[in-house]
């Protein structure tokens, strides 16, 4: 989960940075890994299901933190393991590469945050099978892999969208790919 500030000039409230502490994980056991610039707030726990790490931060500075794995299918990554796919996909990222993706063939999301630009790049799997949330404000993009993160942060509008609601009703998700919201 995370926000980026929109405009450099523009500071995260500490409300969301605690906000997204408090609601991270419900285990209170997990020791979450922070990345926090001052353009960006990026959070993650991991599990542990892949045996591997999911976030880097490269000497430059940016950062980039993955859930699922991408399973990359190309020549590149030193190694089967996940820590070695997003270390290959993050090089390539700083670089402004993004045809690596073309070869992903599992189920993932990934975030990258390039400070010196101010760019932050959201991913998801081919199909969106990895589900990552995104709210768009006029000052802050949120985003989570768990709507519920976002859900709780006072600053993210929830406006109730009533189609959505009907679909959710009548076939148990949305079409499209939406939310109640």
């Amino acid at each position: 989960a995370g926000v980026i500030s929109r405009n450099p000039a523009v500071s995260v409230p500490d409300s969301v940075y605690e906000t997204l502490r408090r609601t991270i994980s419900r285990n209170p056991l997990d020791e979450p890994v922070e990345f926090r610039s001052t353009q960006a707030f990026f959070i993650k726990v991991d599990i542990g299901a892949f045996g591997r790490p999911a976030h880097r931060q490269s000497p430059e500075g940016s950062f980039a933190m993955l859930a699922g794995e991408p399973l990359l299918v190309c020549d590149g990554p030193r190694g089967e393991e996940r820590d070695a796919h997003l270390e290959y996909l993050h090089v390539a990222w700083d670089s402004g590469d993004f045809s690596p993706l073309r070869h992903a063939s599992g189920t993932f999301c990934a975030a990258h945050f390039a400070p010196r630009s101010g760019t932050t790049r959201l991913f998801a799997d081919r199909l969106g099978l990895r589900t990552l949330y995104y709210a768009v404000t006029e000052r802050f993009v949120f985003f989570s892999s768990a709507r519920r993160i976002l859900e709780a942060i006072d600053e993210v509008p929830k406006v109730m969208d009533v189609v959505a609601l009907a679909e959710i009703t009548g076939f148990g998700y949305p079409f499209g790919g939406g939310t109640p919201y």
